[in-house]
């Protein structure tokens, strides 16, 4: 216990997803890894799944007002998207959400509805992100974006992020820990140290499988890029 120290708010866990398992909700894993695992006694998150699903009869636009704790039913129509995303100070951001489709037209592309999910997860104040492949139907341009946007994001909020996806290749760089399950379904934590040409280099924790009645326990390793 000494050794090492609690889970804190400025991680992101990547969790690998097999082929048979990646079109299936992952919210379960997800919460299960925090509830059971870091013993949260109120779970307050923002899932954004796979497809980017968003309420069909509002607008791109309104679903990120709508989703937003800094609005209500009353607030709504003096909202402004643009001066809380100037007062967040992430220009990537800033960027995501200019390719949002702001037309009024019924039927949106998929991307840009993807892009509007992934904006409106930062306007919640929870300290959890989850996110569902949140690659799939962005260009390179765009989930570039997103990721520098999300790492700006860890860098500078509270929030926790827990990414499951099949492309580990495009979450290597920005992961601090990759996550996987034993045979017996046991969470194991392995702190990236850094990424390598041929692949991840991770090193294991002392009691890598976690249970109900042990909190999780992050070394203190640095997370390292190669130069």
């Amino acid at each position: 216990m000494d050794n090492g120290k609690k889970l804190n708010t400025t991680q992101i866990f990547y969790f690998p997803l097999e082929e048979k398992t990646v079109n299936f909700c992952q919210l379960k894993l997800l919460t299960n890894f925090v509830k059971f695992n870091y013993k949260v006694p109120v779970l307050k998150f923002s899932y954004i799944d796979s497809e980017g699903s968003l309420l069909g009869n509002l607008s791109l636009k309104e679903n990120i007002e709508l989703s937003s704790d800094k609005t209500d039913i009353d607030s709504f129509s003096n909202f402004e998207i643009e001066q809380i995303l100037e007062n967040f100070g992430n220009y990537y951001l800033t960027e995501l959400y200019k390719k949002v489709d702001q037309s009024e037209k019924e039927t949106k592309d998929k991307e840009s509805v993807k892009i509007a999910s992934l904006v409106k997860s930062f306007f919640r104040s929870g300290p959890y992100y989850f996110y569902h492949s949140p690659e799939k139907f962005l260009t390179k341009e765009n989930l570039n974006l997103f990721i520098k946007a999300l790492e700006i994001q860890s860098l500078t909020s509270h929030q926790t992020i827990l990414i499951a996806s099949e492309n580990q290749g495009i979450w290597n760089q920005l992961a601090t820990h990759l996550v996987k399950r034993d045979h017996n379904k046991k969470f194991q934590v392995l702190p990236i140290i850094r990424k390598a040409e041929n692949g991840l280099i991770v090193k294991k924790l002392t009691k890598p499988s976690i249970n109900n009645d042990s909190d999780l326990i992050i070394k203190n390793i640095d997370y390292k890029k190669a130069s």
